[in-house]
């Protein structure tokens, strides 16, 4: 795996290595926000590619 340009997460740059978001999230994070306000669910983490700009979510986001 190459390391990826800077990505921007959690409001900080990180050099990123991976095929997708499973592999640059830890464990507790349930979800993420993608830079343009996509939510993207634990579930769909192995098929996401890794967007240029998230921010992680580790609590569960009720829908209202």
């Amino acid at each position: 795996m190459a390391i990826r340009k800077p990505v921007l997460v959690n409001g900080s740059f990180r050099e990123l290595s991976g095929n997708s978001i499973n592999d640059v999230v830890p464990s507790h994070v349930t979800s993420v926000t993608t830079g343009d306000g996509k939510f993207i669910d634990r579930a769909d983490f192995s098929q996401t590619p890794i967007p240029d700009h998230f921010d992680t979510n580790i609590v569960e986001i009720n829908k209202g």
